[in-house]
């Protein structure tokens, strides 16, 4: 029999999103070319409206996908198929019309003639009969006539056509070796839904001249009057009750279109699936965290009679331990109920199934844990032998998802031992330091890196040292600075606490929480006090029309005034880098820090009472605050 392209069906997993995506390019029906004669548009109304502007239309045809070699497929359109076309149109207003017949020529050119000068979006729908009932493609375009005439393409395709198609396959066993009749008392065929799988349309065969005809010259399973799209094909073989075999395909269904093919079988009864080849593990771009991140298992499915796959999860202690320990079997019945529910769960489900076809499966994975995986082949008959992951010169960047996916290799010491799959976060707390990490980005509170341990050791970032040289102080070769003053540079990273020991490099697959250290000088410049005189309360009314300095003991007017503001002056407070505000010993929030050299914090006038306002400067993670205001409200 003529094997399948082993790429049948990695379009379709990973994702309900991508499916999507990948139907409008994978189940497109292509056209090859487009012979019709030109006429006049039914949109030339009035002919002498010529200040009105006009379309041409190109339609676009695409080259052959790949899928098509790869499925139970009808194949590609010939010139011949489209018989009539229809324009659809909605401007920016709403208006619309619909179903407007445009000709085509034999270059795949047309004109829409005497159109409203606004933006359109099109659609343009082709049909495999003249009536225009069967429509077997659709191509989307906007339209832009608000400077005259203008140019659109349209690439045709069978996305979101809705029109029923038809699948005829003839099939027959051939294998001199086992007689068919004989050995097989019950074929049972199942066209199976693609996303869950479950049964669509069935056939059973028991009758003795029916089971003749597998080997006689063919049996055929057909079906009108169904959904476009891609569907799974199972062919089970029975002894009485006991199933001996199977065959597994990918049915792809086109609008307005006769899936019609012979299928040989051979060699599928008593027979284990064949292991499949090239099993690839990727880490996603950008699905990190501090603690999990997305990988993605591909592997190519050459087998024509596996159940389903089942993938082996494995954690090691080190990246050249030679034996890992079995962490978790996926396979059919719960590929999609894994999940990271607990400390000691390794594996989560993300997308994809494990069903037959199946060639993609990703999940999320702890950082800073070395896996691998394995994948093999299962049926009633056996599992095929479990294929490793392959090495790092086969992996590489795909843009399949449109993101740059991470391919994981081998040691460089060591061929057959494979780095194990991993990424580990290294957390740094700059423990109230200012990083200026260039010219345009100053960090403060935390930084993530994602690495992935390759069984050598990594270097943690190194901040630059102080170039006394340099005018601009927070420019001098960008240093991490303690409360951002130069003179109180970084020292080393210390290990979870500042009293742990200096910290420079990552030395195993391990997550690192990592704290700055600083040369914090000890002089009278930093005997830290809040300075009052810096602090100041202003009521204002809705508009700022009307204000008033707050001193503490006064009264305030509610009808006269709706919010009250306080203001740190920051210059007279430069150690604090952040300041905390109290009404009656309740902390309301933090005041923002202005460029102008001011933090400020605005609140509402309360009810009728008395009240306290306190304002708290933040320094070394210490609160130092200010004298208490009181005022009261009538």
């Amino acid at each position: 029999m003529s094997k399948r392209i082993f790429v049948r069906s990695k379009t379709m997993h990973f994702s309900h999103k991508h499916n999507v995506v990948r139907m409008l390019f994978g189940m497109c029906a292509l056209l090859a070319g487009l012979l019709f004669a030109a006429c006049s548009s039914s949109f030339e109304e009035d002919t002498a409206q010529t200040s009105e502007p006009s379309i041409d239309v190109i339609v676009t045809n695409y080259a052959t996908h790949k899928g098509f070699n790869a499925l139970l497929s009808p194949g590609t359109y010939a010139k011949d198929n489209i018989q009539k076309f229809t324009v659809d149109g909605e401007d920016r207003d709403g208006a619309t019309f619909t179903g407007t017949a445009i000709a085509i020529d034999e270059s795949g050119i047309g004109k829409i003639n005497n159109i409203s000068k606004t933006l359109w979006n099109l659609t343009l729908h082709a049909y495999s009969d003249t009536a225009g009932t069967n429509e077997v493609l659709r191509g989307y375009a906007v339209a832009d006539t608000r400077n005259g005439d203008v140019t659109v393409s349209f690439t045709l395709s069978s996305y979101a056509v809705t029109t029923p198609g038809s699948f005829s396959l003839t099939f027959a066993y051939t294998n001199e070796s086992i007689d068919f009749s004989t050995a097989v008392t019950e074929v049972d065929l199942t066209v199976c839904d693609h996303e869950t799988h479950a049964a669509l349309y069935a056939a059973t065969v028991t009758s003795t001249a029916d089971l003749a005809s597998w080997a006689d010259g063919g049996y055929t399973f057909a079906k009108t009057n169904m959904t476009p799209g891609y569907y799974y094909l199972q062919v089970l073989f029975k002894n009485g009750a006991t199933q001996i075999g199977m065959y597994t395909d990918v049915l792809d269904i086109q609008p307005g279109r006769a899936t019609e093919k012979d299928v040989t079988i051979t060699n599928e009864l008593y027979t284990k699936p064949a292991a499949p080849q090239n099993v690839k593990v990727y880490r996603v771009d950008d699905s990190q965290t501090a603690d999990y991140y997305t990988a993605v298992i591909r592997w190519d499915d050459v087998a024509t009679n596996e159940e389903y796959y089942q993938i082996a999860v494995y954690k090691y202690a080190s990246a050249t331990q030679s034996t890992g320990t079995p962490v978790t079997t996926i396979a059919y019945n719960n590929y999609n109920t894994i999940s990271l529910s607990d400390e000691n769960s390794m594996v989560g489900y993300v997308s994809g199934n494990l069903w037959y076809g199946s060639q993609e499966y990703a999940v999320r994975l702890r950082t800073g844990v070395l896996y691998d995986f394995t994948v093999a082949a299962v049926n009633t008959i056996g599992s095929s032998e479990a294929t490793a992951r392959i090495a790092a010169d086969d992996i590489a960047n795909d843009n399949t998802f449109k993101s740059a996916l991470t391919g994981y290799g081998v040691s460089a010491s060591d061929a057959d031992k494979h780095l194990r799959v991993n990424t580990f976060a290294v957390t740094y707390s700059l423990n109230n330091g200012t990083w200026k990490i260039d010219a345009a980005n100053t960090k403060t509170g935390t930084i993530i890196d994602y690495d992935i341990y390759a069984n050598e050791d990594i270097a943690l970032r190194a901040p630059k040292t102080i170039d006394v040289n340099e005018e601009d102080e927070l420019a001098r070769d960008y240093p991490i600075l303690y409360l951002g003053d130069i003179t109180n540079p970084f020292v080393a990273w210390k290990k979870d606490s500042i009293a742990g020991g200096t910290i420079t490099t990552a030395t195993a697959c391990e997550n690192l929480f990592v704290i700055a250290t600083y040369d914090v000088q000890e002089d009278s410049a930093y005997d830290i006090e809040f300075d009052n005189t810096g602090l100041s309360l202003t009521a204002s009314n809705a508009d700022s029309t009307n204000t008033a300095i707050i001193s503490s003991g006064n009264q305030i007017n509610s009808t006269s005034y709706s919010t009250v503001t306080v203001t740190v002056d920051t210059d007279k407070n430069s150690n604090f880098r952040s300041f905390t505000v109290y009404i009656n010993g309740t902390e309301q929030g933090d005041a923002t820090v202005n460029s102008d050299g001011t933090a400020t914090y605005t609140f509402p006038i309360p009810f009728k009472g008395t009240y306290t306002v306190q304002v708290a400067g933040i320094y070394n993670n210490t609160h130092y605050y200010s004298k208490e205001y009181t005022f009261s409200v009538n």
